[in-house]
């Protein structure tokens, strides 16, 4: 059992074409998670890098906390069950299910054991002996399961097993796979392009789009609360309606006003908290989104409802218990079309309603979705990030109703009115010259959601622990994290989150002219490697000498003696069973072959009869016909009849014999098969137990020989290993900005070597240092300071520094003090930078 880490992973084909773009993901030891996606997404693409099946172009796969990039497939400790099932068509179930313990030399009782053990949990224990062609696809798809769980992998992969299946088919083996992930507590990673299979499978689903991640959630929460337009409408049967509109705010109420059509709905303000201020101008195009369960136009529900509004009827969709409703909002649209007029219901009745008709239709839109047009983001998330609201900066405070916001003088602001966007994790709470009244709290995943009133305005915070509903806190803002602008420019610009620098990554060998002191260094990584391995063979000869001084003290004549005795006994009951299974089975056969003779000439006598009489009875009929019948036509098109029933009559006789002798053949193949492998199984176990005998009696009785083959094998391990590992003592890595070089760590230098290969040295890359990464240092690049400013409790740095020739401003935030116009020495933690491949935006580390 195992957990499963995917980080910053792509593929790229050589073409430039990106299958999957920077899928991050911790998969949870025991999960099942469902990728599903439109074809073409990458879903497929993403469980074959998992699988070892495609390469890894960047980023890193972790299997049990272990990097598994350069791993073999058959290393990886997973199982893959495919669409097609892949069975091989000349093996019985028992062999296909046994084929891959016997590659790995698994001895044949535990195979046996394994083998019924997989067969009683997926109910195949009648159908060992059978090849797969005389199975149905469910049966098939069984065997597939029960070959990838005898491996007991860390992770089993479903590459859409179910796809080939017809619906009820597909449905019982939902359940199937369900029991089998309760019954193996392993981790499931299924891929599907049927919502059906991720909603009633999944503890989590990932919804992806053109190789990108949408949204990962549970099946609830993606159904109740999208992130985007696409997760809206790809999750839910039939899909969501949408409808353009947009919205204004007047009092307490918000108005929808629908595009296209004379429709209009208020709704109190508190039904949609969420939502992002800046969209009620009655200018931003949104998509409104409605399940079909959350309008009705049921006359009893629509009679007395103020909102309702008018609808005309399209046509209808039976679907036995439920019916589909297609209507349109525009009353001159045909409700045919997927256009943002057109409404999906569903009711359990028609209402007598006719199409044509127009009628009442109720929207609850306390359960609407709203995502901005351009974006097709949602603008009323259910973890709202971003705080969004309308501003005016003047005289370096920003005014939000009857907030007013004082910024520091450090932080550069321009007059005028614009949107301001802040992170709701950037609005602290417990300190701070602001008061404002906690409405209400949500907690949410792992995360705590607090609604803040200040005056009229609504703020969202994400805190660390619980708050009581209706007191009062006071907090303050992350100045470094504002922004404000309208549609012309910015009025604040938030402290970038990172410092941004170009340079080239080179080894050690393109660099070593111009370091100096590194020779050294690895003249000592190599002694240090040799003094290493010296001790590590120094404890293993010991451990060896001890063994042999054992293995001295024991009588090997006695022992051969005893063990000599014991195996010529086992080895005659052995053979005499062999010999009697063998005589067995022969028996058996010749049954089976007697009994299978003699059921084909019953076959052929049985259709021989059946078709004589047949033959009769038409000219029997046909002979009294021509006796009674006056009417020529009539008496032409019976003859017609009787001509082509005897002209086909030889060829359905054929046609039954053939049916009925393949039958039969199905029957006597499966037994035979049957007792064949029955008896190979019981010959091949008695023999293995002679096997593993003789093996134990012959390292008995040359036990020093044995330990000395043994401490020779290892002792050539380590030698090989130690030479491996000297080889990697002068295998340094530096980034080159203009002349100056800064060493990789391994793992770094381990991730770019391997996410894009020779090609890692002729690329340039994007080094992105966190503002707390820096530390004085005298071998540093040269800086110096130009100003400070303190925010949030934080000394900001602003300095010029020198990484490749040109000056650039950073911020950094340090421990010592320092003054305007001192001259410092910068270096940065490089395990903490974020390293991005320019050429394609491949995010390496």
């Amino acid at each position: 059992m195992a957990d499963l880490r995917l980080e910053h992973i792509y593929k790229v084909y050589p073409n430039g074409t990106k299958a999957v773009s920077d899928f991050t993901m911790n998969i949870e030891d025991k999960e099942f998670i469902v990728l599903v996606g439109p074809s073409g997404c990458g879903k497929s693409t993403t469980l074959r890098m998992i699988a070892g099946l495609e390469d890894i172009s960047a980023g890193e796969l972790y299997i049990d906390g272990k990097i598994v990039n350069d791993v073999e497939p058959k290393d990886r400790d997973i199982a893959m069950v495919f669409q097609n099932y892949a069975l091989y068509p000349h093996m019985t179930v028992y062999e296909n299910m046994a084929f891959g313990l016997q590659l790995r030399h698994v001895p044949n009782d535990i195979i046996h054991q394994k083998v019924l053990w997989a067969s009683n949990i997926l109910g195949l224990n009648d159908y060992l002996d059978r090849k797969p062609k005389a199975m149905s696809g469910g049966q098939r798809q069984r065997v597939a399961l029960g070959r990838a769980i005898l491996r007991n992998p860390k992770v089993m992969l479903l590459d859409e097993p179910l796809s080939n299946l017809d619906a009820k088919l597909r449905a019982q083996m939902r359940s199937e796979i369900a029991k089998l992930h309760e019954e193996l507590k392993t981790t499931f990673v299924y891929v599907t392009h049927d919502q059906v299979e991720a909603m009633t499978l999944g503890t989590r689903v990932v919804v992806m789009k053109s190789g990108r991640i949408q949204q990962i959630d549970t099946p609830k929460n993606l159904y109740d609360y999208p992130n985007n337009k696409f997760v809206a409408g790809f999750i839910g049967t039939p899909q969501m309606n949408f409808f353009e509109a947009t919205l204004s705010s007047a009092k307490d109420l918000i108005s929808f006003n629908f595009k296209y059509s004379n429709a209009k709905i208020e709704v109190p303000h508190d039904d949609l908290l969420k939502l992002q201020p800046i969209y009620l101008d009655n200018k931003h195009l949104v998509y409104v989104g409605l399940r079909c369960e959350d309008i009705t136009v049921d006359p009893e529900k629509t009679k007395n409802d103020k909102s309702a509004i008018d609808v005309k009827i399209s046509h209808f969709e039976e679907l036995g218990n439920e019916t589909l409703i297609y209507a349109d909002t525009d009353l001159n649209g045909d409700g045919f079309g997927e256009t943002s007029t057109r409404v999906i219901v569903k009711g359990t009745s028609t209402y007598d309603f006719k199409p044509g008709q127009i009628v009442k239709a109720v929207l609850n839109l306390k359960k609407c979705h709203i995502f901005d047009k351009s974006t097709e983001e949602s603008v009323m998330p259910r973890l709202p990030e971003i705080n969004v609201l309308n501003c005016k900066v003047e005289k370096q405070s920003i005014v939000i109703g009857d907030l007013k916001i004082k910024l520091p003088l450090s932080i550069k602001a321009k007059d005028g009115e614009g949107e301001l966007f802040i992170n709701s994790n950037s609005i602290i709470l417990d300190d701070g010259p602001f008061d404002g009244k906690i409405i209400n709290f949500e907690t949410i995943g792992n995360k705590k959601l607090v609604y803040i009133k200040v005056g009229n305005r609504l703020l969202f915070s994400i805190a660390n622990k619980d708050y009581k509903i209706g007191s009062t806190v006071k907090f303050d803002f992350d100045y470094t994290q504002i922004l404000v602008k309208n549609e012309k420019e910015s009025l604040i610009q938030p402290m970038p989150e990172f410092d941004s620098i170009n340079g080239s990554f080179i080894n050690y060998f393109t660099a070593k002219n111009d370091l100096s002191g590194y020779k050294e260094i690895i003249e000592n990584r190599i002694l240090d490697t040799k003094k290493e391995y010296e001790s590590k063979k120094s404890v293993l000869k010991k451990e060896y000498e001890k063994k042999i001084l054992d293995a001295q003290k024991i009588n090997n004549v006695e022992l051969k003696e005893k063990d000599d005795k014991a195996y010529l006994l086992e080895k005659d009951k052995v053979e005499k069973a062999i010999t009697c299974n063998k005589v067995e089975q022969k028996t058996k056969i010749n049954t089976f072959n007697k009994a299978h003779k003699e059921k084909l000439v019953s076959i052929k006598n049985e259709v021989n009869v059946l078709y004589d009489n047949l033959k009769e009875e038409e000219k029997a009929s046909y002979k009294k016909f021509v006796e009674i019948n006056t009417d020529k036509e009539e008496g032409r098109k019976r003859r017609e009849e009787h001509k082509n029933y005897k002209d086909n009559l030889p060829k359905e006789r054929n046609n039954e014999l053939t049916r009925r002798i393949n039958e039969e053949s199905i029957v006597y193949e499966t037994n035979v098969n049957s007792t064949n492998g029955y008896y190979k199984r019981e010959n091949a176990a008695l023999k293995a137990e002679l096997v593993k005998m003789k093996k134990k009696f012959k390292v008995d009785e040359n036990y020093a020989s044995y330990l000395s083959s043994e401490f020779k094998h290892k002792d050539k391990e380590l030698s090989v290993e130690e030479n491996n590992d000297i080889l990697k003592q002068d295998q340094l890595f530096f980034f080159k900005f203009g002349k100056k070089y800064v060493e990789s760590t391994e793992i770094i230098s381990n991730k770019m070597v391997q996410s894009l290969g020779t090609k890692v040295f002729s690329k340039t890359y994007l080094l992105e240092i966190p503002h707390n990464a820096y530390r004085i240092d005298k071998d540093g690049f040269d800086a110096v300071v130009e100003g400070s400013q303190i925010v949030n409790g934080k000394i900001y740095y602003n300095c010029k520094i020198n990484f490749d020739g040109e000056p650039k401003q950073i911020y950094c935030i340090l421990k010592e003090k320092l003054k305007v116009g001192e001259k410092i020495n910068l270096k940065f933690d490089i395990t903490r930078i974020q390293i991005t491949e320019k050429g394609i935006g491949l995010r390496i580390y």
